[in-house]
């Protein structure tokens, strides 16, 4: 995991002056945006239902859950609706038919960053560090104090729509970036 405070130089090379802990919050703010639109932060959990055919999903530390992405149970796709149902707020998940399967069943999921998380996974930095610094950066312009040009904004805009387009398309096509088709036009 990676402070938020490793973040916090790339911010205010845009929006110099401000606060660490203004910084901070735009910074946690943006990178629940970042992981929300693209799914890039995922965990995969094996979930064993209890008699009750119920189950709590274990989340990574000072995570929140947005959406379970797909399901399997041992070869097979288990679906959401019609197998089991899902409560995202407090992380359950119960099973539909009579009997839940007896070996455990493979949970996709999609999470995010809490308000109060003073750290994210290693990768959101290590890869995304410029667009999350931009994306944050951008959350200030039309504060007090705070008036980028046109062009400043349009530029930190196009960095961020670049690194979330990357990033949720790693993030569906399990990591493999995928080649535009190409379009054959004739005439």
């Amino acid at each position: 995991m990676t402070a938020l405070s490793e973040f916090v130089p790339h911010v205010l090379e845009h929006v110099p002056g401000k606060a660490r802990f203004e910084v901070e919050r735009k910074l946690i703010a943006y990178i629940r945006e970042f992981c929300k639109d693209t799914f890039c932060w995922q965990s995969t959990v094996p979930v064993t239902f209890d008699q009750t055919r119920e189950a709590t999903l274990s989340l990574p530390e000072s995570a929140t859950l947005f959406r379970i992405l797909h399901a399997h149970d041992q070869d097979r796709p288990v679906f959401q609706g019609q197998e089991y149902t899902a409560d995202m707020h407090a992380g359950k998940v119960r099973w539909l038919d009579s009997l839940p399967p007896p070996y455990p069943v493979t949970f996709v999921l999609s999470v995010f960053p809490d308000t109060e998380s003073k750290s994210v996974p290693d990768f959101l930095y290590n890869h995304y560090r410029e667009a999350i610094a931009a994306g944050a950066a951008l959350m200030f312009n039309g504060l007090r104090g705070v008036d980028m040009p046109p062009f400043k904004v349009y530029q930190l805009s196009d960095v961020c729509r670049y690194a979330k387009s990357e990033a949720r398309d790693l993030a569906l096509n399990n990591g493999q970036r995928q080649n535009p088709q190409i379009k054959h036009h004739f005439l």
